[in-house]
């Protein structure tokens, strides 16, 4: 009869540790889910709606950023705070990259005046390339730029995240989380997770060095 008990309870605790594990990789997968419908715009039914017909992939360095950042505010378009990495003097590129309707520049002579206008929505997300590149030439690749350039895209934990200015933070550690499709990285500081790291996993896990340049170099376009 105690054999018979212990075989149950321990049927139950393997059950257990298998729903656990189950409902983590659902929440992950929701998070990711989440992220993805945050980041991407719609897209309609019908012929030439296709992504690549609707919209384009745009790139934009860091002074060009912060402006777009002022002039769509100034119209009133909600712009959530961005993470980046100011580390230029380190060697690396740091970029920004934003999703805009494909004909979006026509009839600007400025490209920036396209902004002095309320959008319903807009996002944009830091790459940080470990070697030196354009927006010209990663333009020309289009959304396969990825497979060209050992870089990481920082993104946000969450849709409802607000990162913070890690001034005087003394907590501040980025730490490998998980892979899959991509390693993932987890910015923690002032006593919880604020943003995350996203990088190809073909390019290896980021060094110690490359840890020590991104936690010191953690910044925010507020």
């Amino acid at each position: 009869m105690k054999k018979m008990t212990k075989a149950i309870i321990c049927l139950i605790l393997c059950f257990a540790v298998v729903f656990s594990l189950t409902s983590c990789e659902d929440f992950i997968n929701d998070i990711i889910d989440d992220l993805i419908d945050y980041y991407s715009p719609p897209i309609p039914d019908g012929p030439g709606s296709t992504y690549e017909d609707l919209y384009d992939k745009n790139w934009a360095d860091y002074d060009e950023m912060v402006e777009i950042v002022t002039r769509l505010r100034a119209h009133g378009t909600e712009v959530a705070p961005i993470p980046y990495f100011d580390c230029e003097e380190y060697g690396l590129d740091v970029k920004f990259t934003m999703t805009l309707p494909e004909d979006w520049s026509e009839g600007f002579e400025n490209e920036l005046d396209y902004f002095n206008r309320k959008l319903d929505k807009f996002q944009a997300v830091c790459v940080i390339f470990f070697e030196e590149t354009s927006n010209e030439e990663i333009e020309k690749k289009g959304t396969v730029y990825a497979y060209f350039y050992d870089h990481i895209t920082v993104i946000s934990w969450s849709k409802d995240t607000v990162p913070e200015k890690p001034n005087g933070a003394e907590d501040i550690e980025i730490k490998y989380d998980h892979t899959g499709s991509s390693d993932y990285y987890s910015v923690f500081y002032n006593g919880k997770i604020q943003f995350g790291i996203i990088r190809d996993p073909s390019y290896g896990r980021l060094t110690d060095e490359q840890l020590n340049i991104l936690e010191q170099t953690i910044n925010i376009i507020e």
